[in-house]
């Protein structure tokens, strides 16, 4: 049942990259493909849990602190819709349906918990998300080029397989943190080593393709991080070091060259094609300078951020209530930021929440890195805390909690704290059992 269930996962993990969607009659919903896998992930777990003689898998106190916070989370908002929302006017069915959301994305969280912690395997989990960064960035790279289908781009922009140009980096940044992974560990596979080299470099190409600046910010910031991790690995080949740092190198100062392009020349002086878009970030960061009023460079953005500033006192503790910009103060778009988004939905308690789950998580997974003997999962789950600060990273350019890889990046993150509590209590380990497959991608099964 194990295999089967990890098999789903990795299926429905994989298809989050794409958002296969087609409309179901006489609704405006869509249903995601990934979301079936899903759905019958969810199912199994619960028939396997309830076949058990244990029904839940044994969580050390970090683990259960993150869930119950969740738990707390989602009631707050629920509280903030009932005593806010509908009083005020806003839509009860959009209310319940970004409840249900939380609730389905929390379930997919803690049926990957279940299995994680209980079999000890979250490399599987880790290679699907990384499977799927080489999907959407291959896919990016095939629309520099003006090969990729139509539903994949805007232009030479890529919309990629996920709907709009800012949910491509929600999938690649995290996916290219664990990648690295599978490439400095001395356990890997050539052919793995090549394959995930492969994936960080096309997602280097995919956030450059969707000409976004927090793509930008994100491809600086995993470049330096892939770059110092190599460096300081146990990696015994000089040359994958040299190789490595020659990239980032070649990337810096391609940067800094179109940079002074920009500069120099301005906008026009750039031809139509992949090197504006890869420009385009830079251009919007000078024009951003050249403006004295910061929020009004931001565009939309900038509006979103006025209104939330102005109004969230109003009601400071639990909110307005699900998507309260759009309901409450009828503006066209949500807030592109979670922490915004959740201040003015749910107030300055929600947001206390969101914030000590993820100081639990990354506190949490930062000890176990500096604790844990093997130095082969201490590096794994160096990329599990990277995935996660990129996630919440995230989140400050766009509202990510609806996304599926929020969830499952969380989840991963929580998986990763039990051992560690565990060990300080001196609590004994049960061996691992006889009957179920281990990987030997990193082998890293027994040792998380």
């Amino acid at each position: 049942m194990q295999r089967l269930a990890m098999g789903l996962l990795f299926c429905a993990t994989f298809l989050s990259a794409i958002t296969l969607t087609p409309e179901l009659p006489g609704v405006g919903t869509k249903l995601i493909a990934a979301d079936i896998f899903f759905g019958l992930f969810l199912l199994l777990t619960l028939v396997a849990a309830v076949g058990s003689k244990r029904i839940g898998a044994p969580l050390s106190g970090q683990q259960r602190l993150c869930l119950w916070l969740f738990a707390a989370f989602i009631f707050g908002l629920m509280l903030s819709l009932t005593l806010v929302g509908v009083p005020s006017g806003s839509s009860f069915g959009i209310g319940v349906l970004t409840t249900a959301n939380y609730i389905y994305g929390m379930a997919i969280a803690v049926a990957l918990i279940y299995w994680a912690v209980r079999f000890r395997d979250m490399e599987t989990i880790a290679f699907a998300i990384v499977a799927g960064t080489f999907l959407v960035s291959f896919v990016a790279a095939l629309a520099l080029l003006g090969l990729a289908p139509a539903w994949a781009t805007s232009g030479y922009r890529i919309s990629s397989t996920m709907l709009t140009t800012n949910q491509v980096q929600s999938y690649v940044a995290p996916g290219m943190a664990l990648a690295t992974t599978f490439f400095i560990t001395d356990r890997a596979r050539p052919a793995m080593r090549a394959w995930a080299l492969v994936t960080i470099i096309l997602g280097m190409v995919a956030l450059l393709a969707t000409g976004s600046r927090s793509s930008f910010i994100f491809l600086i910031l995993l470049l330096a991080f892939f770059a110092v991790r190599v460096v300081f690995s146990r990696l015994t080949s000089v040359w994958l070091k040299l190789g490595v740092i020659s990239i980032s190198l070649g990337i810096g100062l391609a940067t800094v060259a179109l940079i002074g392009a920009v500069v120099t020349f301005g906008r026009t002086a750039l031809p139509e094609g992949p090197m504006r878009v890869a420009a385009r970030p830079i251009i919007e960061f000078v024009e951003m300078g050249e403006q004295q009023d910061t929020l009004e460079s931001l565009g939309p953005r900038g509006k979103q951020i006025a209104l939330v500033e102005q109004h969230w006192w109003e009601s400071p503790v639990i909110g307005y209530g699900p998507d309260a910009l759009r309901q409450y103060f009828d503006h066209r778009h949500e807030v592109h930021n979670t922490y915004l988004g959740i201040l003015i939905d749910q107030g300055l308690a929600g947001l206390a929440l969101l914030m000590a789950i993820l100081v639990v998580s990354a506190v949490g997974l930062l000890r176990r890195v500096q604790s844990l003997p093997n130095p082969q999962a201490a590096q794994f789950l160096l990329g599990v805390l990277m995935a996660l600060v990129m996630i919440y990273l995230y989140g400050l350019f766009t509202f990510g909690l609806r996304q599926r890889i929020f969830w499952l990046v969380q989840g991963l993150a929580i998986a990763g704290l039990v051992r560690g509590v565990q060990a300080s209590r001196r609590q004994a380990v049960p061996p691992p059992s006889p009957h179920r497959p281990s990987p030997a991608r990193l082998g890293l099964a027994n040792t998380i």
